[in-house]
């Protein structure tokens, strides 16, 4: 899986509503997407949704990019 970031950059936490949570079981992100308080609001509502959390901290892409 290679990460694919440009629409996660643009998200923002008010952004978020239940409705983007509707029929959703799992919920899967990744660290990369650099806005904690994207990710903070993202899994506070999921978890609220009853959705389970999958957060992947790490991405051998990223990983390289930076070191």
């Amino acid at each position: 899986m290679r990460p694919y970031l440009s629409s996660a950059v643009k998200t923002q936490a008010e952004e978020l509503t239940k409705e983007d949570f509707k029929g959703v079981k799992w919920l899967v992100m990744r660290y990369g997407i650099y806005n904690l308080e994207v990710i903070h609001a993202v899994i506070r509502m999921a978890k609220q949704e009853g959705v389970f959390v999958s957060l992947d901290l790490a991405s051998f892409e990223l990983h390289n990019l930076y070191n």
